[in-house]
């Protein structure tokens, strides 16, 4: 080492221990490479301050430690900066204003420990908490507060744990589960919090993705993870001179003006953001998933005044663009107001408008991001309402309304020209360049061609024939809507509705925003309503009434719209009308993050609200027993067979059968169930079948299977100590052979149990329980079977009832064709065999109803069960998924008649048509 080298490092040691207090021995150690801080902490004050109360928080999707070295957490001033810093390299920091700050609280499964600094361990500091009940359940709750500006907290836990933020949980979509990570020493793990504070309405630690060589990010929303190492840096505030000298930037940066506090919007956003450093193996990006990140903005308007509404718009824009939005859209007229009345016909509103949009079109190129801005325009004589869109520091267009209010409270025509006036081809002369202008113009991502936007004006969509409906066949996949709608009781409602069905017919999304209350109110008030919609579902809505600037962002799903436009005839088959196509590039901004911002359910067969699910419950009862009646009713037959173990499946669809024959009312004892006992039959699942006949008063026949089965295997020659398939099939197959010789005996039919999942695993024996004559289970997946039955039980029954089916909710899945344990308990099930079914109908939903690739399949399910199942584990099923879904189709081609009861179904007559013999290598190789 070089003697300045060594003369630097004694420096910065001295500075450090003289700002400090007494540290521990380990301070004297030399840190490994991977945990020095830059820059040095030379430039720290002479004396610590007083202690304050700093707020401890973290991201709900952190999944992998952070190690912080007391030597990286020196004293700073107050109020601080945080600064990540990646190994060796100085970067573009990241600076957040601290305001209030509050407790935050960690809410853990199990007893951890925590230690005041990172040695204290070694030290005997570790103190245990005592647990506490939380609100919800058995969770710890721990709440730390007067935490010193260098104190580090060192959390261990055998189990996972996860954090709440304390007033942006709903931003965050809530307390979620962490993973836990393997430690160097064992199994419980190890991550490590400093100085995690709180700024108005984020939290500033989210999500470091750092490592040696490898990249780094910082933004207040989670990014993927892959994280290695970080080091932190407290340092006291300074101003953006300071922090570009001591920080050089690398790529980008994001300020407001030319000092990053000017505004309180930029104090609230991160000014500063960091840069990425690439190590040539980057997660795949949600553009490449088919995901763009929408946002609708209603900034705090300045009526008539521009260059203060430029302003807020461009601070609302970079903040937009901080959170990822790659398309921001403002609300009608917002350069100006809205309700500025006759002052519309002003040169000097109208110029400055001009200059306003100049301004906000150059940002864009810092920001990259794209914005829709909406503003009067004069043009050919005549002025218009319009909707600019920027992007790459340029005006790409400009689209007028075309429907103009002008009744009520509305008096649009007054002032505005609609856009109908004009057939289309025209180009406006702005800032010396011609631009695309017209109500015929739709905007294509030159780097994601699936990406189609087109842009209507507030009264446009409440029109007889939107714009956007034309504009959707001709291939507009997101639709953008600058709106000034003010607000009436029960308006809200109907708006709604306005945009998720448009989102629906054009089989779109839909991004709305609205003006805010700041607009005049001399007649009617504004309450900056934004919403975002997908194909029918609201994604995001925004709170009303809000005087502050409101920020809504999401993400769509654009691969998932276009697949549902190619199984809809009706869409794909009308005329395409002719629109100008003007390109742009779609850019996701520097910094943003690589995740989820919107709720996956990992449940999508079963809605997470206990109303809907129950909603749905009875729908699907419904559906089941109508199908069911029909089919009894065309044969008139008046029994039925069905094979009862005492399982969900079986269960489910007893239950039908009785509410079946009780609507037709036929006696309840035409249904036979059969119980058919076999070598794997436990005692829970034989006494469960049995009481529930009884208690439903249908005929209960026990024929129990082993000396046919037996007397099968001797006469096929296998050894009945081979627990092969050939030992479990021959057992399915025998009771088959009895229900189908029992329904002749009575003069009925076979009702089947099987269900949607165990059909697209192909987990049934070929002409064993695969076959009946009615298979009322098959549109049900496995996942809703449970919900089914729970519903029934308490739904539809009570007593005796209702306790045996609450205990067959509780029996594990199984085919119980192996011989139960020693203590007569299940030795077989399915879930640990063929893989968990919240997986399996996860993967089988996006794969058929959303036409996923596996990789896109595989993204989603890592978002949706974060904390629950790792990346391998998901992986490892969905080739499993993969496979038996391409190996079984044969199955699917031959079976029986049944009821569709969702939107996803894999009869080969209607919904699903694939060749037997197709092999699943291409999707395969996409999972290596």
């Amino acid at each position: 080492m070089t003697k300045p080298k060594r003369a630097a490092r004694a420096t910065r040691k001295q500075s450090l221990q003289k700002h400090c207090d007494t540290p521990p021995p380990a301070y004297r150690r030399p840190l490994p490479p991977a945990v020095r801080c830059y820059p040095p902490a030379t430039h720290l004050p002479a004396s610590p301050p007083a202690p304050a109360s700093v707020s401890v928080r973290a991201s709900p999707c952190l999944s992998v430690p952070v190690r912080v070295s007391p030597r990286t957490t020196p004293h700073a001033t107050k109020p601080p900066c945080i600064f990540f810093a990646p190994s060796r390299k100085p970067f573009v920091p990241n600076i957040f204003t601290i305001n209030q700050p509050s407790k935050g609280t960690i809410k853990c499964q199990t007893l951890f420990h925590l230690t005041p600094d990172f040695h204290s361990t070694r030290a005997g500091g570790a103190q245990h908490l005592p647990s506490a009940e939380a609100e919800r359940g058995t969770s710890t709750n721990t709440t730390f507060a007067d935490v010193r500006d260098t104190s580090v907290i060192a959390i261990k836990c055998q189990t996972l744990f996860h954090l709440t933020p304390d007033f942006c949980s709903t931003r965050a979509g809530g307390a979620q589960h962490l993973p836990s990570a393997v430690s160097e020493r064992g199994t419980s793990t190890n991550t490590t919090f400093a100085n995690i504070v709180t700024y108005r309405k984020f939290s500033v630690f989210r999500r470091v993705e750092s490592g040696v060589g490898g990249r780094f990010v910082i933004t207040p929303h989670p990014l993927p993870p892959h994280t290695k190492m970080a080091a932190l840096v407290i340092a006291p505030q300074k101003t953006a001179a300071q922090l570009k000298t001591a920080f050089p930037p690398k790529r980008s940066e994001h300020h407001h003006a030319a000092h990053p506090f000017s505004c309180s919007l930029c104090r609230t956003a991160a000014v500063y953001w960091a840069t990425h450093m690439s190590n040539g193996k980057n997660a795949p990006t949600l553009l490449e998933h088919g995901y763009i990140t929408l946002a609708t903005v209603t900034p705090a308007l300045h009526l008539g005044d521009v260059a203060a509404n430029t302003a807020r718009i461009k601070a609302a824009a970079a903040l937009a663009a901080a959170e990822g939005a790659s398309i921001t859209v403002f609300p009608e007229l917002c350069l100006t107001g809205y309700s500025c009345g006759d002052l519309f016909y002003q040169e000097t509103l109208l110029n400055a408008a001009r200059d306003g949009l100049a301004e906000l079109a150059a940002a864009t190129k810092e920001l990259q991001s794209t914005l829709v801005v909406g503003l009067p325009l004069a043009f050919h004589g005549r002025l218009y309402n319009t909707a600019a869109f920027l992007s790459g520091g340029r005006v790409v267009g400009i689209v007028p309304k075309t429907h103009l209010p002008n009744t009520g409270e509305f008096y649009e025509q007054r002032w505005f020209a609609s856009g109908r006036v004009w057939t289309g081809g025209e180009t406006a002369s702005l800032g010396g360049a011609e631009v695309p202008f017209g109500s015929d113009l739709l905007f294509q991502a030159e780097n994601m061609r699936e990406c189609v936007v087109g842009i209507e004006i507030c009264e446009d969509l409440w029109a007889v024939e939107p714009p956007s409906g034309r504009q959707a066949l001709a291939g507009a996949t997101v639709l953008c809507n600058t709106s000034a709608g003010n607000e009436l009781l029960g308006k809200s409602g109907y708006r709604r509705d306005l945009v998720v069905q448009q989102s629906a017919r054009c089989l779109a999304a839909y991004a709305y925003a609205n003006s805010g209350p700041n607009e005049s109110s001399t007649d009617v008030v504004f309450s900056g309503h934004g919403m975002i919609a997908q194909n029918g579902k609201l994604v995001a809505e925004s709170e009303r009434f809000s005087f502050e600037d409101t920020l809504l962002v999401t993400q769509v799903d654009i691969r998932r719209l276009l697949h549902e436009r190619r199984l809809n005839s009706t869409w794909f088959g009308a005329e395409a009308p002719h629109f100008r196509r003007i390109p742009f590039h779609l850019e996701v901004p520097a910094g943003a993050p690589q995740k989820l911002r919107r709720r996956v359910s990992p449940t999508p067969f079963v809605p997470a609200d206990p109303a809907k699910r129950d909603e749905n419950c009875r729908e699907i009862f419904s559906i089941q027993a109508a199908a069911l009646a029909r089919r009894v009713r065309h044969t008139g037959v008046k029994n039925v067979v069905i094979g009862v173990s005492g399982g969900l499946d079986s269960t489910l669809a007893l239950l039908v059968c009785a509410e079946t024959f009780g609507r037709l009312g036929l006696d309840p004892r035409g249904i036979h169930a059969l119980s058919m006992p076999g070598p794997g039959t436990t005692a829970r699942t034989h006494g469960n079948a049995a009481r529930l006949c009884q208690r439903l008063g249908v005929t209960l026949r026990e024929i129990p299977i082993n000396a046919a089965f037996e007397q099968h295997l001797a006469d096929i020659g296998h050894d009945a100590a081979t627990l092969d398939l050939t030992y479990e099939n021959a057992q399915a197959r025998e009771r088959t052979h009895i229900l189908m010789d029992v329904a002749g005996q009575v003069g009925g039919f076979v009702v089947g149990t099987g269900d949607l999942s165990e059909s697209a695993l192909g987990w049934c024996t070929f002409n064993g329980d695969h076959i009946s004559m009615y298979h009322v289970n098959i549109g049900v997946p496995k996942t809703l079977v449970r919900h089914l039955v729970a519903w029934a039980a308490h739904a539809r029954y009570v007593g005796d009832v209702q306790t045996v089916l609450d205990d067959i909710c509780a029996t594990p899945v199984s085919p119980e064709l192996l011989p139960p344990r020693a203590d007569g308990t299940i030795s077989q099930e399915t879930e640990q065999i063929v893989g968990p079914y919240e997986l399996h109908d996860f993967f089988l939903f996006h794969f058929v109803r959303a036409g996923s690739s596996p990789k896109k399949i595989l993204f989603m399910a890592e978002h949706a069960f974060a904390g629950k199942y790792d990346a391998a584990i998901i992986k490892g099923w969905l080739k499993v998924f993969v496979r038996r879904f391409f190996a079984q189709q044969y199955k699917r081609s031959v079976m029986p008649d049944g009821p569709k009861v969702g939107s996803v179904a894999l009869s080969p007559r209607g919904d699903w048509r694939m060749p037997s013999d197709i092999t699943a290598e291409t999707w395969l190789r996409e999972l290596e």
